[in-house]
């Protein structure tokens, strides 16, 4: 079903973004 792809999209994009997240805090710790 198309909309439980999206919907696996959508939470694989948001893991990158927290992957980011926790990069960007190990680069700059502040």
């Amino acid at each position: 079903t198309g909309l439980s792809q999206s919907l696996l999209i959508k939470m694989a994009i948001a893991e990158l973004i927290e992957d980011k997240k926790k990069l960007k805090k190990k680069l700059f710790p502040h």
